[in-house]
Formats: C-alpha cells, sequence, structure tokens
C-alpha cells in the first residue's frame, strides 16, 4: 500500500508543473523562499495564509482540498 501523497510532495509538484522555480513562486506569493523549501520537505508547520497564499501564486486554491 502507497503512502498519501505529503502536503509538501503536492505544493513540490504543482510548482514545477508551473513550471516556476523557488524565487518566482517566492516572489509571486510573497512567502520567503526558505519557507516555501521547508514546506516542499515536510521540515515545517506553516500559517494556513502562508499555504493560501501559495496555492493562489500557483492557481490552485480553488481546486485545493483541506
Amino acid at each position: 500500500m502507497s503512502k498519501p501523497e505529503t502536503l509538501g510532495a503536492k505544493l513540490l509538484r504543482y510548482r514545477q508543473q508551473a513550471g516556476l522555480t523557488i524565487p518566482q513562486l517566492a516572489e509571486k506569493s510573497c512567502v520567503a523562499m526558505g519557507t516555501i523549501s521547508d514546506a516542499e520537505n515536510d521540515r515545517t508547520d506553516f500559517r494556513v495564509s502562508t499555504l493560501k497564499a501559495l496555492l493562489a501564486a500557483l492557481g490552485k486554491l480553488e481546486t485545493f482540498k483541506f
């Protein structure tokens, strides 16, 4: 049985699908590059507002299931 995709893995996949680098996503979302990197690697807990900013910048806010 496979493990469900982590939130960090989903963010990484969404960013790669959007063709964005971490610096580009940071600029677009106003979220620090280190925070994005930590989030994609499941090394941090972050605020819902940060998650929403990232999802909005990636065009996934309306379709993401919390």
